[in-house]
């Protein structure tokens, strides 16, 4: 019979809610982190509940410095997650007949081996980059080598020099050698090692070559004193160095033909990692194999950030460049020795053939002014006058006061040339609302009421 039982108020039970939890605090220390609750032990739903289900971890909490956070949770599978390091002397599993310990030190023992695969004798063990995996044993006479992408062990058969064979049979000429002959090989005649035409390398040399810096020509293949390579057709076609895929890749290849006629010597010195490519003296043209094909692409990386394509002078000055983003970059005060049908950059303004170019499509503020008062200067304007001010980029109006210029007939004006009639005012009347409403409204009389 379970002697406490903690029990939420909660109607419902979702998933992360609190069941049950226990608190442990201080009770009569002073101070902000003092008083608050340093340790729980908290039961928390890892699902609704309902009839069949009510999955629950225990998540165990500690504080540092504060409020208590989460350090251990026992999850309902029975997983145990550990927010920091697990510390022990020794850790022991047992499962039936199978144990594994992990002692002080970091040693790890398995009472039945270590199975990755198999167990076989001969097998080797090693890490991937993610786990550890197993690698068999190889067959009789092969070698233990590093493969291609360097990341991983291999077997492989021996490829001279490996094992513990000897060699049997060296000819020089035809004829056997021994002893110290084999030690001192004559490369200046053809030598051959093996035991049979099916297992022998055979290797010719030209005569009179006594050093490896110096083979002569070997079927258009040259190599000087000085370790150049020269390589010659033999006809009058040109020389080629074929550079293939590797061997599980294919036939594919890149050729390197030399033409079949030059003018004089081409030489091409390869750049260093961030060099220059260098040609010799004179106009070089790439031109398209198909009207097609394009001769040429610059192709930026994933983040191209620096200039696609960039010409200098020889003073390694930027004459003109193409940016990353395909933009065209005019570089300022480069100015062309001629400026005819040249468009480049001066003292922060484009300029084309020597002129600025005008790149401002929006009229100022002076401009506008200039406009709108051109429309007033000028005209024929009726009883008034405009005059545009340039200085503060102001009009002027003024209107005609002199009523003698006025037609009574149209404006009703009262001027010195009314007769009398219906157009004439007799008099007129300054006067408040309360005297004008008790006069008698005459209509030859104009009234202005003062308040």
């Amino acid at each position: 019979m379970d002697s406490i039982i903690l029990q939420t108020g909660d109607n419902t039970v979702t998933d992360g809610d609190v069941i049950g939890r226990l608190g442990f605090a201080a009770s009569s220390e002073t101070g902000t982190n003092a008083r608050l609750v340093v340790a729980k032990i908290e039961a928390v739903a890892e699902e609704a509940f309902d009839a069949s289900n009510n999955a629950t971890e225990m998540v165990f909490s500690l504080s540092a410095d504060g409020a208590a956070a989460s350090k251990m949770t026992l999850t309902s599978a029975g997983n145990l997650n550990i927010g920091g390091e697990l510390q022990t002397t020794n850790i022991g599993y047992t499962d039936g007949d199978n144990a594994m310990t992990i002692a002080d030190g970091g040693k790890v023992t398995f009472s039945s081996g270590f199975a990755v695969g198999s167990d076989a004798a001969g097998d080797i063990l090693y890490h991937n980059g993610t786990s550890y995996v197993r690698l068999g044993i190889g067959s009789d006479g092969q070698v233990l080598t590093v493969n291609d992408a360097a990341n991983a062990p291999q077997w492989e058969n021996a490829s001279g020099g490996g094992g513990s064979g000897s060699m049997t049979t060296v000819k020089s000429n035809g004829s056997q050698v021994g002893g110290a002959d084999i030690v001192t090989l004559d490369f200046s005649n053809e030598f051959t090692v093996g035991e049979s035409p099916d297992t022998e390398i055979n290797i010719s040399m030209a005569a009179a070559q006594t050093a490896i810096t110096s083979l002569g020509t070997l079927t258009g293949l040259t190599v000087d004193s000085t370790g150049g390579i020269k390589v010659k057709n033999g006809d009058t076609s040109a020389g080629f160095i074929e550079f293939y895929e590797d061997s599980d890749n294919g036939t594919n290849k890149v050729t390197l033909i030399g033409r079949t006629s030059t003018a004089s010597d081409l030489t091409i010195s390869l750049p260093a990692y961030t060099g220059t490519l260098l040609c010799s003296a004179g106009t070089h043209t790439i031109t398209a194999s198909a009207a097609t094909d394009t001769p040429l692409i610059n192709k930026g990386a994933g983040s191209q950030s620096a200039t696609l394509q960039e010409w200098q002078n020889t003073s390694a000055t930027k004459l003109l460049a193409v940016g990353p983003d395909g933009g065209l970059e005019i570089p300022n005060n480069v100015v062309p020795s001629t400026t005819t049908n040249k468009l480049y950059q001066e003292g922060g303004t484009l300029k084309f053939g020597g002129s600025a170019v005008n790149t401002d499509t929006q009229l100022s503020e002076e401009q506008v002014e200039d406009f709108v008062g051109g429309m007033f200067t000028g005209n024929t304007e009726t009883r008034i006058t405009a005059t545009y001010q340039d200085g503060d980029g102001t009009i002027d109006l003024v209107v005609d006061d002199d009523l003698n210029n006025y037609s009574n007939t149209n404006s009703k004006f009262v001027d010195s040339n009314t007769t009398g009639g219906a157009d004439l005012v007799s008099a007129v009347v300054v006067c408040t609302t309360a005297e004008y409403n008790a006069l008698t409204a005459d209509a030859t009389t104009l009234y202005f009421i003062k308040d």
